[in-house]
């Protein structure tokens, strides 16, 4: 049993682990799938890619607004439980909206169905990752998260793979049904772990003063993550610009094609698996220990980047090293909840930072918006990129003036 306590910096033996992260795999190729072809579905529905960028902002809102709720509700009740319930409505909110498809109600069915479905995976998805600490070893945390999150990014490129095939064999709205089995599946695997996972992830549900644990953001304050959390968000938000104008900067700037967006995902998805790969073999030392803060301005400087450079080599190496950027930073921000929060409160505080973190898309996707198409993707690229770097430079000047920071300010950058 020692050799599987140091796989991936879990500490739990060999069924809990492999169930736990089969669940995660399954369930994140339903995921994937289910976005590519609603998003798809709207798309060829409307022809219009504003619509598209509108349904993501359905989608960004709707967890923006329960993300505090989901995280209080990971505390109150057993994870497991609470994983394998949501993907049973997962299952069904997928299925009904096969029907709907099928039965050509409207295209407001789809908006309807990615608000119902977001809620519910948010809360998925921060019920799964509260049980990370009581899997893994306090001192593995970005092993147990680089592992956990290796496997969602295979399962995000497994379910775009699937949902291809079944656009293109399949009428639209029976497409959706072998998604909703998946998400079932995944339930089933979860369930399985129950002797395993129950006894180590159970949420405490007694809590003295229930009523203030609906105050998402004093979790932030509390354990000091506030500057972390802003930081992390910022560097979020170049997801956000990517999933909006990824396709335009593609189309209108580097005069290219599908088969050359879809080799710029490629190459943003190969950065994220890097970044994984990296934390989890103990190379990427040096990216655990840069910090949130130097993260950041990378980040800015590759959007500046991707604004000068717009040639089909240069983008395609840029988005690899911002796939890495981002992905590492979404890692070392769970591992740094994981090691300093209590276990009992993880769900809170990852609801906090979600909720944080989801706002800064919404204003991205408004920026996007009201700018229309007044401004190139890579203006707006490059405009986000000055701000990143500009914030993220307010946290890295003290050190380079030679003025000694906190502790606080030091764990924060």
């Amino acid at each position: 049993m020692a050799g599987s306590d140091s796989l991936f910096g879990f500490g739990k033996g060999p069924p809990a682990l492999l169930l736990f992260l089969a669940g995660m795999l399954i369930s994140n190729i339903g995921r994937s799938a289910y976005f590519v072809c609603v998003t798809w579905i709207a798309l060829t529905w409307s022809n219009s890619a504003r619509l598209v960028t509108i349904l993501l902002f359905t989608s960004t809102l709707a967890q923006f607004l329960t993300s505090g709720v989901s995280g209080y509700f990971a505390d109150m009740v057993d994870r497991r439980r609470l994983s394998v319930s949501l993907d049973v409505v997962r299952a069904l909110v997928v299925a009904l909206t096969g029907c709907a498809i099928a039965a050509k109600i409207g295209i407001w069915v789809l908006f309807l169905s990615v608000a119902l479905y977001s809620v519910v995976d948010r809360g998925y998805l921060t019920a799964m990752q509260s049980m990370i600490p009581a899997l893994s070893r306090r001192r593995s945390a970005i092993a147990a998260n680089s592992a956990s999150y290796l496997v969602m990014q295979a399962g995000t490129f497994l379910g775009a793979l699937l949902a291809g095939y079944l656009l293109h064999t399949l009428p639209y709205g029976i497409g959706l049904f072998p998604i909703a089995i998946i998400f079932a599946t995944s339930a089933v695997t979860l369930s399985a772990a129950r002797t395993e996972l129950s006894d180590s992830t159970n949420a405490n549900s007694n809590y003295s003063k229930p009523r203030f644990q609906l105050r998402f953001m004093y979790h932030l304050g509390r354990h000091r993550l506030i500057a972390p959390t802003l930081l992390y968000s910022l560097g979020f938000g170049v997801g956000f610009l990517f999933s909006s104008l990824l396709a335009a900067y593609v189309l209108d700037e580097m005069k290219g094609g599908a088969v050359l967006f879809g080799q710029m995902e490629s190459a943003w998805a190969f950065g994220a698996v890097l970044a994984c790969l990296l934390l989890i073999s103990g190379a990427g030392k040096l990216l655990a220990d840069f910090g949130l803060a130097p993260l950041l301005f990378l980040s800015g400087t590759g959007l500046i980047l991707l604004w000068m450079f717009p040639g089909p080599i240069i983008a395609a190496t840029l988005l690899v090293a911002l796939g890495v950027i981002y992905n590492a930073s979404r890692i070392l921000m769970d591992a740094r909840v994981q090691q300093t929060v209590g276990i009992t409160e993880i769900g809170r505080t990852k609801g906090a930072i979600n909720t944080v973190a989801t706002g800064t898309g919404l204003l991205a996707f408004t920026v996007i918006a009201m700018a229309g198409d007044t401004l190139a993707p890579s203006d707006i690229f490059a405009q986000y990129g000055l701000l990143a770097i500009a914030v993220a430079a307010s946290f890295l000047l003290p050190a380079l003036r030679g003025r000694p920071r906190s502790h606080d300010e030091d764990r924060s950058a």
